[in-house]
């Protein structure tokens, strides 16, 4: 269990996290907040690369500043700047990665090649990494994330770069993985977080202002999200949230205060996680 306990984070006189709690358990946690929300704070403190201004984190009830090594022992970490080295092969690095986390070199070869496979660059596993697109590259990022089998994995913008095929391939990952350890995501991508998180934390004004289910956020829009035809003035109550197309159609998907009557062309829908979104942090 880690958990975060009346955590602020202070720069230069600016609160950027302010009285923070939060409990995590095995399965998986996406991050949802808008740049500058204080999202990669938090995902730093909890990798021990910046530490709060006041109040605590904590395994299994023990401070994990005072762990030190022990809790990076169990950590696995993939930043939001990725950073390698362009002359090493995938498996040249992973080795590398391996040796700084101490995994003995028989051991590292067993992982690093089932991992290799895991992210789908075995067929690639000894080409330098300046010829690869970025996509690969984040692949390469993940893996390294994983080599020391940890029992908490914390990705910044883990899809970044990666193509629909790409981050069909990452969901999965997190969902096997999710069975035995905790996992800690932020991504702008909210499709992501909808299929794979089992709760959604949110932030506003440098605090925590949801920490839930995908569904019981959601579920706060029902019967409030309706679609109509692109260019349909709005009335009172009403908010456009996004335009969607259908062919060559465009669509408006909008919220309503008040329910519409439904028609051939207004029709009502069932809310996503992006509408919540869009709803929460529309302004």
């Amino acid at each position: 269990m880690l958990t975060v306990e009346h955590v602020t984070k202070t720069f230069s006189g600016t609160t950027v996290l302010r009285d923070i709690n939060l409990t995590f358990e095995q399965g998986v946690y996406g991050l949802l907040a808008p740049n500058g929300a204080g999202k990669s704070t938090l995902m730093k403190m909890l990798a021990t690369l910046l530490f709060p201004t006041d109040g605590s984190i904590r395994w299994n009830g023990e401070d994990i500043i005072a762990m030190d090594e022990r809790y990076r022992g169990i950590l696995g970490y993939l930043p939001q700047d990725f950073g390698y080295y362009p002359n090493y092969s995938p498996r040249q690095f992973l080795r590398y990665i391996a040796a700084l986390q101490g995994v003995r070199h028989a051991r590292a070869d067993k992982r690093i090649e089932r991992l290799l496979g895991l992210v789908g660059l075995s067929d690639v596993a000894d080409k330098k990494m300046k010829t690869f697109s970025g996509g690969m590259v984040q692949r390469v990022g993940i893996a390294q994330a994983l080599i020391g089998e940890p029992q908490l994995l914390i990705l910044d913008e883990p899809t970044a770069g990666l193509d629909p095929k790409e981050r069909v391939r990452f969901r999965n990952i997190i969902h096997d993985l999710s069975a035995d350890r905790i996992v800690i995501l932020s991504t702008h991508i909210v499709s992501d977080l909808e299929t794979i998180a089992g709760r959604i934390i949110m932030l506003k004004n440098a605090q925590v202002l949801r920490c839930d289910t995908p569904a019981t956020i959601c579920a706060e829009l029902e019967g409030h999200m309706w679609e109509m035809p692109s260019g349909l003035p709005l009335g009172e109550g009403q908010k456009l949230l996004s335009e969607v197309q259908y062919g060559t159609e465009t669509r408006q998907r909008i919220y309503s205060l008040q329910p519409l009557t439904a028609s051939e062309r207004i029709a009502q829908v069932a809310p996503n996680l992006e509408d919540a979104f869009l709803m929460i942090y529309g302004e």
